[in-house]
C-alpha cells in the first residue's frame, strides 16, 4: 500500500477560459480540476484546498511549498508569504515536521523521487529548495545521477530537456520547438554548475517513462514524493504555447501513473502549493486555491475533510499509519 504524492509547484483551480486557462484546454479526461469541470479519470476524487491561509497578500513558493510538506502554517509564523528559497524560521520548521522525517518518525517508509547532480549540493543550505531541505530533515538518501540513469529516478523538470540546457550553458530555456532560439528564463549562477553534464551522460526520457518509473519506486515505498517545476515557470513566461506543452506533457505522466499503478493497492496525490498556471493573463502567483486530486484505494480517506495545504500532509501520513 503506497502514497504516490506528486507536487505540481504553481497550479491553482481556475476558469473554464482556455484563453487564460492551459488546464482548460486539455484534450481527453483532465486529472487537473477548474472551474465547473471536476477531473474526469474515473475514480477521482478532488478538493479545493485555500493556500492563503489566513495571511493578507499572495501566497509564495517558499512558504507554501513548506505549509504543504510539513502540515504547519509557514505564512503565520512568518506573518507573511515568502518567495524563493526558505529563510531561518521555514528551516527552523522544516527541520521539525519535514513530511519525510514525519514519516520515519511512524515508521513509514519513505523517498523522494527527484533526481540531483553533485553540483547542487555545493549550493549554500540557503539556496536549496524546500523539498531539498525536506529530504535534509529526515536523514533519507538524495537519488543522484546513477540512479537517474538506471531508471530509478526523475528530474524536476520531468524529462531532462531543461537540466540539459542548464547544465550546458547555465540557463533554462523555454524549448526551442515552442519558442525562437534564444528566448531565455529562469537564469542560473555559474558558479554554481562548474560541473556541466555532458549530453550523453543524461538521456531525455518521455513522460510515460518518468511515470513509469515513479510507479517502479512507489512499489519499494510507503510513500513517494515527485515535485515538478515546470508548471509554475510556465505560468510566469506567459508564454501560451509553452504553457499547452507543459500541461500535455503533466498530463501524460499523471495518464501513465494511473494506468501503471495498482489501484486497489496505490494512492496518487496530486496537490500544488499556490496557483499560477492557471492564468496567463497575469505574471504573478494567484490567490485561487488549489485543486487536490486522488484516485486510488485512499483517495476517499486522504481528501476527506482536507480544505487547506496544511490539511494534506496529516492526513496523508494519519492514512498511512493505520
Amino acid at each position: 500500500m503506497s502514497v504516490i504524492f506528486i507536487f505540481l509547484d504553481g497550479v491553482g483551480y481556475g476558469e473554464n477560459d482556455p484563453e487564460r486557462n492551459p488546464w482548460a484546454d486539455v484534450d481527453g479526461d483532465t486529472l487537473i480540476a477548474f472551474k465547473d469541470n471536476p477531473p474526469g479519470i474515473p475514480g477521482s476524487v478532488w478538493r479545493p484546498l485555500d493556500a492563503c491561509l489566513g495571511i493578507d497578500g499572495i501566497p509564495q513558493s517558499a512558504t507554501g511549498t513548506t505549509s504543504l510538506l510539513t502540515g504547519i502554517n509557514a505564512s503565520k509564523a512568518l506573518g507573511k508569504h515568502l518567495s524563493g528559497f526558505p529563510n531561518n524560521t521555514l528551516l527552523e520548521i522544516i527541520g521539525k515536521h519535514s513530511i519525510h522525517l514525519q514519516a520515519k518518525n511512524r515508521g513509514i517508509k519513505s523517498t523522494f523521487a527527484n533526481a540531483y547532480n553533485e553540483a547542487y549540493f555545493r549550493r549554500p543550505p540557503s539556496r536549496q529548495s524546500t523539498t531539498t531541505h525536506a529530504v535534509h530533515a529526515a536523514g533519507i538518501p538524495f537519488r543522484m545521477m546513477d540512479d537517474y540513469r538506471n531508471s530509478r529516478a526523475v528530474f524536476h523538470d520531468l524529462t531532462g530537456e531543461l537540466i540539459r540546457a542548464q547544465g550546458n550553458d547555465d540557463s533554462l530555456l523555454i524549448p526551442d520547438s515552442i519558442v525562437k532560439r534564444g528566448a531565455r528564463v529562469f537564469h542560473r549562477n555559474k558558479d554554481n554548475f562548474k560541473d556541466l553534464l555532458e549530453l550523453s551522460d543524461m538521456p531525455l526520457i518521455t513522460p510515460e517513462e518518468g511515470g513509469d518509473r515513479v510507479v517502479r519506486i512507489a512499489a519499494n515505498y510507503d510513500l513517494v514524493v515527485f515535485e515538478y517545476v515546470k508548471t509554475d515557470m510556465a505560468g510566469h513566461a506567459q508564454n501560451r504555447a509553452w504553457a499547452n506543452s507543459v500541461v500535455d506533457e503533466i498530463m501524460r505522466f499523471l495518464r501513465r501513473i494511473v494506468l501503471k499503478m495498482d489501484k486497489n493497492k496505490d494512492t496518487l496525490i496530486i496537490a500544488s502549493d499556490h496557483g499560477n498556471s492557471e492564468d496567463l493573463s497575469v505574471k504573478s502567483h494567484s490567490m485561487n486555491p488549489v485543486p487536490a486530486v486522488a484516485v486510488g484505494r485512499m483517495a476517499e480517506q486522504i481528501l476527506d475533510k482536507t480544505k487547506k495545504i496544511t490539511d494534506l500532509t496529516p492526513r496523508i501520513l494519519n492514512v498511512l499509519g493505520q
